[in-house]
């Protein structure tokens, strides 16, 4: 990660929308009174059109493909395809952060009290398809949309719920703010000279202008205020959320239904939607054989070894427990399609994310519209058999026409070579299927339902023999039919290391979280989430074939259950699986009967940095790629990185510390506006389906709730847009809550999975305590799952809140 980190105010890096790079806003206007006025005043607001401008804006919008312009627009001499750079990272998005607050500076010290009513935020069409039209006035308060908070020198809007995705939003700032002074807050020169009626300094500016006049008399008519009074107003456009990953398992289902109808998955996938021309044949195929000595299997199996410390007692107790209950064990692989690239040649797989199997609607929307006669003329041609103006207003039967192809221009150059994956172009390429090992746990009732199980980071599918032959044994005890367990790893972990043996462990969970280039951490989830949606689909898939070794399941009662990064990937799973089609046949083949998630979090670059686990280790991270020469030359090459940043941040002065607090700040803002699109805060409102979600006090891996870098950070705030309620208020009927185990109980972050001797401080727990919230942890969530989420046991609710 390089070092304009540092400088993540964005600053030089905004290409104007509209407006060339040479844009020179210099005060040679002869602007109105009341402009002249507001430009007069001791305090103003911090806004340069190039320097200093404040996110999120319509500025810094790329016409030609719908993204940010952070890394400059498509075709400039300056563009940059740099992903280690936030700034670029931040440029592949299709629109601004659904979540982000927004920061408004000033050169002076503010009347808060001012403030609360000067604000207005609405949400709009777009002011670049006519007049703009009201869709809703956003109002302010605890309860309401937003939050509005006054700091010294600055005015922070916090969204209570995230905006609206693909929306379009206006706010604005009146002088009816004051100062610390009691007089009213001016305007800067930049604004003055996009609000004036006079033409503008720059030729340049003339479009952004004509903008800002719009959006001031949206607002000032819808609130109405005197549009006089403006002295800051900015629109802008949120990006998609989710849309990826529904247009992927559409033609997901598409494809299966095209090979159960007798063609073949290349048939939907083809072209440069299948670039190497991988045999699709096998997918969502599993081939498992049973595992005929659990007791030697579990002895020859090394990560489940590691798991119990090697300890051979835990590991013949363990296989009794199977055997004794009749539980059997099958292993083998599930054929998945792969999207990410692997390859470990120049690190491919950690710079390069999901590629579109399509070409980005935008660009052939801007060249149809924008381009010359024979550019125009050799896109037709590309697209023969397409009715372009059905295929550009959302027309699916033409979409799936536009998958494989490749467009050209008339200088034979490709339309879309950098085949961003966003709305635009929301269809990833197949760049390999991967026969991906998987376990099941069988118990030994008739068919029964199944539970798709996902680990957490740094841990592996292995974990599931820890628990389940307890979630089976409590849905016997509470005369409940118990479900099988079917588990993956995730990408990069456990059995799915890369070639040259490059997996996610404790000591390398960048593998995976890849903070160094954004867009693959983004793509490292998606992956996730494709693949537990798969192993769903598989069981189906399975169970429609008719073979008769594989186990006989329930394929319409399939729960789903994660642990960490498991649940937090798991809820966008869920959220998929159950985002009906209006197929039935289809349907059935993705849905859920309901979702357990234990120790999940929303927010994800804030819980990281202010995770007690991971927290100083990115932290060191972001420092060294940032080239801070005092902390290389304290850091630089020390063993224990998280140790001597900690010692490092702690030995600074209270204003160094906020200079570096600030960096991270920064940072987070443009990974989360990066992963916004598959964070579980913005997918979680969209669940459907019974949800149980288990929270550990003080979590030392995902906090309950972070503040420092931002307040939408862990459980909590995903808890409030799932609209769950606290599992001691559950009586009966469909579960939406919440178990908060409380500090007493002495649940760590992994209980659900095994009782847990030490806490997050190191302080070591009593063994009884510690066997006492696990029991309680598996029994929830076993009859959550046994009960397809219409109810769930609480053996002992002393345990939680």
């Amino acid at each position: 990660m390089n070092k304009s980190i540092l400088a993540l105010s964005i600053a030089a890096s905004l290409a104007l929308a509209g407006c060339g790079n040479d844009a020179k806003v210099e005060n040679k206007v002869s602007y109105e009174d009341h402009i002249v006025k507001s430009l007069e005043a001791d305090t103003k607001i911090k806004f340069d059109v190039l320097t200093a401008p404040i996110l999120p804006t319509f500025l810094a919008m790329d016409s030609t493909d719908g993204t940010l312009s952070t890394e400059g627009s498509v075709g400039d001499e300056n563009y940059s395809t740099d992903l280690s750079d936030p700034l670029t990272a931040l440029g592949k998005t299709d629109g601004w952060s659904v979540s982000q607050p927004i920061v408004l500076p000033f050169n002076g010290k503010l009347d808060a009290a001012s403030a609360l009513n000067a604000f207005h935020l609405i949400e709009t069409t777009s002011p670049l398809a006519g007049t703009p039209q009201l869709i809703k006035v956003l109002k302010r308060g605890i309860k309401e949309d937003y939050m509005l908070v006054p700091g010294d020198g600055n005015i922070t809007i916090f969204p209570n719920s995230p905006l609206n995705p693909k929306s379009n939003y206006m706010f604005a700032l009146t002088d009816s703010l004051l100062d610390n002074g009691g007089e009213p807050v001016g305007m800067s020169e930049s604004y003055a000279a996009l609000k004036t009626t006079v033409k503008p300094p720059s030729s340049d500016l003339i479009s952004a202008q004509k903008v800002t006049h719009a959006i001031e008399a949206t607002i000032a008519a819808v609130e109405s205020i005197d549009p006089n009074s403006i002295i800051y107003s900015s629109w802008f456009t949120t990006a998609s959320v989710g849309d990826v990953l529904d247009t992927t398992k559409a033609i997901i289902a598409q494809t299966i239904g095209t090979v159960q109808a007798g063609g073949k998955a290349e048939d939907i996938l083809k072209g440069e939607a299948n670039p190497n021309n991988v045999d699709l044949s096998t997918l969502y195929q599993m081939n498992i054989s049973e595992v005929t000595d659990i007791e030697l299997f579990f002895n020859n199996n090394a990560t489940l070894r590691a798991l119990v410390g090697d300890d051979q007692a835990t590991l013949g107790a363990l296989a009794k427990d199977y055997n004794d209950n009749g539980i059997k064990i099958y292993t083998g692989t599930v054929s998945l399609p792969n999207f990410l690239n692997s390859n470990t040649e120049g690190e491919a797989w950690k710079k390069t994310p999901w590629q579109s199997a399509v070409p980005s609607l935008a660009k052939i929307s801007n060249v149809m519209t924008n381009g010359s006669d024979a550019d125009k003329a050799a896109v037709q041609a590309s697209l023969d058999g397409i009715d372009i103006a059905k295929l550009l207003a959302g027309d699916s039967a033409e979409f799936i026409k536009l998958i494989g192809l490749k467009v050209t221009l008339a200088d034979g150059s490709q339309l879309d070579e950098e085949r961003l994956v966003t709305q635009y172009s929301p269809l990833p390429q197949i760049q390999s299927v991967d026969q991906v090992p998987v376990l099941m746990i069988l118990p030994p009732n008739a068919t029964p339902g199944a539970v798709v199980y996902q680990h957490g980071i740094t841990s592996v599918k292995e974990t599931a023999y820890l628990f389940g032959a307890q979630h089976i044994d409590a849905a016997v005890d509470n005369s409940l039919a118990p479900k099988a367990i079917v588990a993956i790893d995730h990408p990069l972990h456990g059995e799915r290391a890369l070639e040259d043996g490059t997996v996610t462990t404790g000591a390398t969970a960048d593998v995976y979280m890849n903070l160094e280039y954004l867009n693959v951490a983004r793509d490292n989830i998606r992956q996730s989430i494709i693949d537990d949606l798969g192993v769903r689909t598989s069981l189906t898939v399975m169970a429609m074939s008719g073979l008769p070794t594989f186990p006989s399941l329930n394929v319409a009662d399939v729960s789903f259950f994660g642990h960490s990064l498991g649940a937090i990937t798991g809820i966008g799973t869920y959220r998929l699986g159950n985002d009906n089609m209006g197929i039935p046949e289809a349907d059935a083949m993705f849905n859920f009967t309901s979702g357990a998630f234990a120790n999940p979090g929303g927010g994800i670059p804030s819980l990281l940095l202010e995770s007690k686990t991971f927290g100083p280790t990115i932290k060191h991270s972001l420092m060294l790629g940032a080239e801070d020469a005092a902390y290389l030359g304290a850091c630089g090459s020390a063993e224990d990185g998280a140790a001597c940043f900690t010692t490092f941040y702690d030995s600074l002065d209270e204003t160094t510390q906020a200079k570096v607090d600030g960096t991270f700040t920064a940072f987070a803002y443009a990974a989360q506006t990066v992963l916004d699109t598959v964070d579980p805060y913005n997918l979680g409102r969209d669940v459907e389906g019974p949800v149980y979600v288990m929270q550990a006090a003080n979590d030392s891996v995902i906090p309950n709730q972070t503040a420092k870098y931002g307040i939408i950070g862990g459980t909590e705030p995903l808890t409030k847009q799932l609209g769950l309620k606290d599992l001691t208020q559950y009586t009966s009927g469909e579960v939406a809550h919440i178990a908060r185990f409380n500090i007493d109980s002495k649940a760590q972050h992994s209980t659900v999975i095994g009782p847990q001797l030490v806490d997050g401080e190191g302080n070591a727990i009593d063994p009884v305590t510690a066997k006492a919230a696990t029991n309680e942890a598996q029994l929830q969530v076993a009859t959550f799952s046994a009960n397809a989420g219409q109810g769930v046991v609480v053996g002992n609710d002393t345990l939680i809140k």
